[in-house]
């Protein structure tokens, strides 16, 4: 069997672990138009702030609920 180091090994070997955190959850009731500019808006600001990383966590059945993947300092 052959062993092959991922991307997290390496981040782990170096110290430079990411951390994921929830940012935002942005209900289900809001017209889709709103969701959609808050969305774009929180990912700009996130952006703009050093982060590589950011997604919807599709475990949720309703509301989206925005993760980030912020680098450990």
């Amino acid at each position: 069997m052959t062993t092959t180091t991922t991307d997290h090994d390496r981040l782990e070997s170096i110290g430079a672990m990411p951390s994921v955190q929830r940012v935002l959850t942005v209900h289900a009731g809001i017209s889709l138009p709103l969701r959609l500019a808050l969305l774009d808006a929180v990912e700009a600001a996130l952006n703009s702030q050093g982060v590589e990383r950011v997604w919807i966590d599709t475990s949720q059945r309703h509301d989206l609920v925005v993760l980030a993947e912020f680098e450990d300092e």
